[in-house]
């Protein structure tokens, strides 16, 4: 009887372990759902910040799990699935806020073109003599930016400054290696305004 009663709990334990085994489908549809969520609510601050936290915990989630392995026994397709999902949650992590505009983190362009993959937006290398560096434009919907884009492995320091009717500025932004960063979005200017400021735009590296 003893032996009965022990036996029981450890029985409940490996239904609870089985119950909770990650499902990857499922974990999909959860990014999917969030990638969606971004796309249309891009220009809104609070909904950025709320998928930047859901997708970093997703990651974390899913990196524990594989944490866990000695529990699930996960096939070596199952961990290859996991760990890919785990790499894109991370990737959408840092792009929503950074291609939003919400953030100056560092957007590494491995992880740009990752979590690209599912979001789909419209990219082009804009190439001017008077650029320096190459600058990418990046559209979501109605949503315009400019990335300055350091393919080489040391960091520079991209100077720019712009004059066109009405507006006027200069800036100083330091792009590391292997790095995207955040110039100009249409959170100030229209689409119009964007390319005429990316066509007269003076910039200088070092």
């Amino acid at each position: 009887m003893k032996l009965l009663l022990l036996l029981i709990p450890f029985s409940l334990l490996s239904l609870s372990v089985q119950a909770e085994r990650p499902d990857t489908v499922k974990i999909n549809q959860q990014i999917q759902q969030m990638v969606q969520d971004f796309i249309s609510g891009i220009e809104d601050e609070n909904e950025c910040t709320r998928l930047r936290r859901e997708t970093e915990s997703l990651g974390d989630h899913i990196d524990f799990q594989l944490g866990n392995d000695w529990t699930h026994h996960f096939t070596e397709g199952e961990k290859t699935r996991l760990k890919q999902l785990r790499d894109e949650a991370y990737a959408l992590h840092i792009f929503i806020y950074v291609v939003s505009g919400w953030s100056f983190e560092d957007l590494s362009i491995e992880d740009f073109h990752l979590a690209n993959e599912r979001i789909h937006a419209e990219v082009e290398t804009v190439k001017y003599e008077s650029i320096c560096i190459p600058l990418i434009k990046v559209k979501i919907n109605d949503y315009v930016a400019y990335f300055a884009q350091n393919e080489g492995p040391d960091e520079i320091r991209f100077n720019f400054a712009y004059d066109i009717e009405r507006f006027n500025g200069a800036g100083t932004k330091k792009v590391k290696g292997k790095t995207m960063e955040l110039i100009l979005d249409n959170k100030k200017f229209d689409q119009a305004q964007l390319s005429e400021i990316t066509q007269v735009m003076e910039t200088s590296c070092n």
